[in-house]
């Protein structure tokens, strides 16, 4: 279950992480687990143990190895 608010906050300026069902104003891509109050940057739990990532870098990493499998 995804708590209210993240124990992080955003990397970028700070913001409080919220679920995305709170945020109104921002396109939220799928699969987002947090996003910033603030800027609206969205964040995804990856890895082992789970981290809090920015969905950027997720997307960036699902991209080059969609390329890399070509």
């Amino acid at each position: 279950m995804t708590k209210l608010t993240a124990d992080e906050t955003c990397a970028a300026c700070g913001g409080l992480l919220v679920p995305p069902e709170l945020v109104s104003g921002f396109t939220v891509p799928k699969g987002t687990d947090y996003v910033c109050l603030n800027c609206g940057r969205p964040y995804r739990w990856l890895g082992n143990p789970p981290t809090l990532t920015l969905r950027v870098a997720v997307d960036s990493l699902a991209d080059e190895d969609e390329d890399g499998a070509s």
